[in-house]
């Protein structure tokens, strides 16, 4: 019997450098395509510095929670307000926290990305392939090893 949240492996990245903030990131960007709807963003949609939602991805193809009991709406349960509180609790924890952003590059291993393109090939993983630590953890650090391990993973290299 499963215990606990799964989580589905769709990529290895490598982190290539770090910005000290979400606005100092979206600096970097120009006008663009980054994400299906809407079709042009002034940056990617995962940057939250901004008050107003300049980038984030339309209500129609986000899943939100509510704040009450964090339950899951989809599009078709949840409305604008929905989603406007969602990205305000991001911007909010963005902004308090001060996070900082990095940008990666998908992790290549005996010649192949660790990268699933395909839900169905992309492995399966729980608390257990994480060192038995809490999943979800942002700046989680894992052993060489198990890191190596879960790369190859998606890879299907091993």
């Amino acid at each position: 019997m499963r215990s606990g949240p799964w989580y589905v492996g769709v990529a290895s990245l490598i982190v290539t450098r770090v910005e000290p903030s979400h606005h100092r990131a979206a600096q970097g960007f120009h006008p663009r395509r980054y994400v299906v709807k809407p079709i042009i963003t002034p940056y990617p949609p995962g940057l939250a510095h901004d008050k107003h939602p300049a980038a984030a991805v339309d209500r129609e193809s986000c899943i939100v929670h509510t704040a009450e009991a964090q339950i899951a709406l989809t599009p078709d349960q949840a409305d604008y307000s929905h989603w406007l509180k969602e990205y305000d609790a991001y911007h909010d924890r963005q902004t308090s926290k001060q996070l900082r952003s990095a940008f990666c590059r998908i992790e290549v291993i005996g010649g192949r990305e660790a990268l699933a393109s395909h839900l169905e090939d992309a492995p399966l993983m729980s608390r257990k392939d994480w060192e038995d630590a809490q999943l979800n953890v942002m700046g989680r650090i894992l052993r060489e090893e198990t890191a190596d391990r879960l790369a190859e993973r998606i890879a299907n290299l091993s």
